[in-house]
């Protein structure tokens, strides 16, 4: 899985390759492993906007809160559940 983020002032995030979670039982990932993603590749670039995620259990977990409330990141309240139209990463 790739992991991206943009930003209206043009800021970009390096591409990030998920890793896997190897504690789980089919591998697959976790919020420990998208929280790692979002050290790499978010925290370096982040400059205060909004940021809008879906509303994946690994994106919503209390872990993954908990390290973008650290962080400083502002999250976008209110996300539709099913909203793959707004995304705009999704028309990139």
């Amino acid at each position: 899985m790739i992991w991206a983020a943009i930003g209206r002032s043009m800021v970009r995030s390096e591409l990030i390759v998920m890793r896997r979670d190897e504690d789980l039982p089919r591998g697959g990932y976790s919020a420990v492993s998208y929280v790692g993603t979002l050290e790499e590749g978010l925290v370096p670039v982040y400059n205060g906007e909004v940021f809008m995620q879906g509303n994946a259990s690994i994106y919503t977990s209390h872990y993954a809160r908990s390290a973008m409330a650290h962080w400083g990141i502002t999250l976008l309240a209110g996300w539709p559940p099913y909203s793959p139209d707004l995304n705009p990463i999704e028309h990139l």
